[in-house]
């Protein structure tokens, strides 16, 4: 998932995209994950040439900042554009945190000045 910044528009990359609009979907896989990565403050954005219009230039950023869940989007893809009942996904995330309970009386301002 990236977004255009030009057009405003979001880019969901895939084979079936790629095959139905070529012009816009059809490009590489270090593109797609460069695109897709380029989350602003952290990296760049990615360039390059507009194939409906040349000479002018896409640019292209993380898709997070638009669609903060992408293995939903992908999900949602997947489904209207097979013939299935179900659709599997694999979605790694970045991992979870066990949080510990805060007792009340200890977050007390009273609790801190002994």
């Amino acid at each position: 998932m990236a977004y255009e910044l030009n057009k405003a528009e979001p880019r969901l990359f895939s084979k079936f995209n790629a095959k139905n609009n070529s012009n816009t979907y059809n490009v590489t896989l270090a593109q797609a994950a460069e695109a897709s990565s380029a989350a602003p403050l952290y990296f760049s954005p990615k360039e390059w040439e507009d194939k409906w219009n040349p000479g002018k230039n896409e640019v292209l950023i993380d898709g997070g900042v638009i669609a903060n869940n992408p293995a939903l989007y992908a999900y949602i893809h997947a489904n209207e554009i097979s013939n299935h009942d179900a659709v599997r996904m694999v979605s790694l995330g970045t991992g979870t945190k066990q949080v510990t309970p805060i007792d009340p009386q200890e977050m007390s301002v009273l609790s801190w000045v002994k």
